[in-house]
């Protein structure tokens, strides 16, 4: 016997909610903002830390209670969270299976290099993308850039621009730090993509100019080789590397601190670099993937080209030398976020979609 309306649920399928990332970050915040009670969420954890039979075990595990929903006629829609690579490949499971039993599916893409993997992959991969896209009920990017950037991969595809949403808090004033000391932080994977190994070789540039300016590295990854570069630039005395923080650490940190840099090579939305203009704080990022579509160079955040740690060292001196542009790019950061990015605003935007796709 068929659900009734009432019985039946969204299910979104993505990483871990406790997992590391931006995926987990945006999935999180829908949790938080209520998102889940008012659709009637049910989520399913396709990949989670841990070994390869932890990774396994969860994702066969969610994909049976897929399964099961389909069968029991609980579902309303499917809403998929996948990167590239193999990310796409994980969730297609997900996906086909959603389409086999003839449900709504929302294919929601994160990440900055989905282009680049699709150019890269064999044509019968290319195939089995474009079939699978060109099915959804609506695929999801994260702005009408990535929708330009994308469509020629698939033009059957419906596709949908949504931002990610960030957590609006309340912010302690800024003022100079007691130690007078000048902080820039990052938050991100320690991987060459993510810039933080440009970023450092900027920071080496710019040391003997700004003596009190310290490198704050939050993230996880080749941290020997983040330190081997720190020491041959002369700076390993003035970087710390912070680990990966969440949370109430990570919004210390925020708020502690007068720079956020991200100079990445590929970017979609930065979850972090939205909670940085929220945290208001003046924010140094790359003008890479939808970035140059929230950041205004000069009125609201700083651009930089990515793989250019000399630009990037011009940067650093720059904001860090003008503590009056600084306040102001943060000040309207804060602001633009507020109003466009704000998790709630974001939630109604997507509440609109499910009951669009649902009819």
């Amino acid at each position: 016997m068929n659900a009734t309306g009432s019985d039946k649920v969204v299910v979104m399928v993505g990483t871990s909610l406790e997992g590391r990332g931006g995926m987990s970050s945006v999935t999180a915040s829908y949790r938080d903002a209520g998102l889940f009670e008012r659709c009637r969420v049910v989520y399913l954890a396709s990949h989670v830390e841990g070994g390869k039979l932890d990774k396994l075990r969860a994702m066969l595990g969610s994909l049976l209670q897929l399964w099961g929903l389909l069968l029991a006629g609980r579902v309303r829609l499917v809403h998929v969270h996948t990167a590239s690579g193999v990310s796409f490949w994980r969730k297609s499971a997900f996906a086909w299976s959603t389409l086999l039993a003839r449900r709504p599916l929302l294919m929601h893409i994160h990440g900055g290099e989905f282009d680049l993997y699709h150019a890269k992959a064999p044509r019968w991969s290319q195939a089995h993308t474009r079939a699978l896209l060109s099915r959804a009920t609506r695929v999801i990017v994260l702005s009408k850039v990535w929708i330009e950037r994308l469509r020629p991969i698939c033009p059957a595809a419906r596709w949908v621009a949504l931002a990610n949403p960030v957590t609006v808090r309340p912010v302690p004033d800024r003022e100079a730090s007691a130690d007078g000391l000048l902080r820039v932080l990052f938050l991100g994977r320690y991987i060459e993509a993510k810039g933080v190994f440009d970023l450092v070789r900027a920071f080496g540039q710019v040391q003997a100019e700004l003596p009190a300016m310290r490198l704050l590295l939050g993230g996880e990854g080749d941290r020997e080789a983040l330190m081997r570069i720190a020491r041959d630039a002369g700076v390993a005395d003035k970087v710390e590397l912070l680990g990966w923080i969440v949370g109430a650490a990570k919004d210390d940190w925020l708020d502690r601190c007068d720079i956020f840099a991200l100079p990445s090579w590929f970017e979609g939305l930065p979850v972090s670099m939205l909670e940085a203009m929220a945290a208001g704080e003046a924010v140094l990022v790359s003008n890479v993937g939808s970035i140059p579509e929230v950041i205004r160079h000069g009125e609201n955040g700083w651009l930089v080209p990515p793989r250019e740690p000399e630009s990037l060292a011009r940067a650093l001196r720059t904001l860090g030398t003008d503590a009056a542009l600084r306040r102001r790019l943060a000040g309207q950061a804060r602001e633009d976020v507020c109003r466009d990015y704000a998790r709630e605003t974001v939630c109604r935007q997507l509440e609109g979609l499910y009951q669009e796709v649902a009819r």
